[in-house]
This record gives C-alpha cells, sequence and structure tokens, in this order.
C-alpha cells in the first residue's frame, strides 16, 4: 500500500477562518438566546435586583437582530 504526501494548498486558509468565524457566531448567538430566556423567566421584581428592567431584555434582542 503506497503513502502518498498530499501538499496544502494555501487556499484553506481564508475558508476555514471563515467556517471558524461562522461557528463562533453560531455559538455566541445560542449562549444570547440562553441567556436571553434565562433572564426572561425572572419576575419583574428579580430583574429589578440585578439591574434590569424587561425593556432592557427586548433592547438587547432588537440590537442583536440589527445590528449582528
Amino acid at each position: 500500500m503506497a503513502f502518498y504526501d498530499t501538499p496544502q494548498t494555501t487556499g484553506h486558509g481564508p475558508i476555514r477562518r471563515f467556517i471558524s468565524g461562522v461557528a463562533q457566531e453560531i455559538v455566541a448567538w445560542r449562549e444570547r438566546n440562553e441567556t436571553r430566556k434565562a433572564l426572561s423567566k425572572l419576575s419583574d421584581g428579580e430583574l429589578s435586583d440585578i439591574g434590569f428592567l424587561r425593556a432592557d431584555l427586548d433592547m438587547t434582542h432588537d440590537d442583536t437582530l440589527h445590528n449582528g
């Protein structure tokens, strides 16, 4: 059985960086989404205790959607 050493081309670097960037954005989006879900389950009083208003959650959601 022969072993062939295939040279790596430099064209894969930008593609890998792009895919890695997309994957990182997906992970960040999921983390923001989970945080938003957890905060939305809190009462207004509990949100106030940690310095948030319910409107802050809505604004964060809108900013994430429109500003990435």
